[in-house]
């Protein structure tokens, strides 16, 4: 049985503070597809394909602050925010899972789970992370760097306990 398989996603791209969700994707949805845009020392924002507003935790609190922070749209690319920055943490060299790690130690995108609706910022435990924490993204790679070819393009984010199109 071929299941459809939900990624993050938003529902209106236009909208401050719109949670990061996981929804069923097909082309037509563009709150489905992120772009990959690069910023400063590794980091990177996750922007809608069509709007302007990028993936962050909000109350941009830092550290163990930051725990438990729903993961929103923002304006993020109209200045410098800490909390609208991602790096792509690869798991292991031969599979395409990754940890999404916020600028906060050992802070990382949390799909949602038990009774949460949207997506978060939380504790995994890089050595032996949750399901929860752990994503594949639409394009995959071999290095442990994440290259330069994929920055800009657009991809789907999706947790890696779901039934995977890719």
């Amino acid at each position: 049985v071929d299941l459809p398989s939900k990624f993050l996603s938003v529902q209106d791209t236009d909208k401050q503070g719109d949670p990061g969700i996981l929804q069923t994707c097909d082309s037509k949805l563009p709150g489905c597809m992120w772009e990959i845009m690069p910023s400063t020392c590794g980091s990177y924002y996750l922007k809608t394909s069509d709007s302007h507003h990028t993936l962050h935790w909000t109350h941009g609190n830092q550290g163990q602050k930051a725990r438990g922070e729903r993961a929103t749209l923002y304006p993020c690319m109209s200045g410098d925010y800490s909390n609208c920055k991602w790096r792509f943490v690869k798991l292991h060299s031969d599979k395409n899972e990754y940890l999404i790690q916020s600028s906060g130690k050992e802070n990382y995108l949390v799909a949602p789970h038990d009774d949460k609706f949207s997506a978060t910022v939380d504790y995994c435990d890089y050595l032996s992370p949750e399901p929860k924490c752990v994503w594949k993204l639409g394009l995959s790679f071999g290095s442990w760097d994440f290259p330069s070819c994929f920055v800009g393009q657009k991809a789907y984010i999706q947790p890696v306990d779901l039934p995977s199109k890719f």
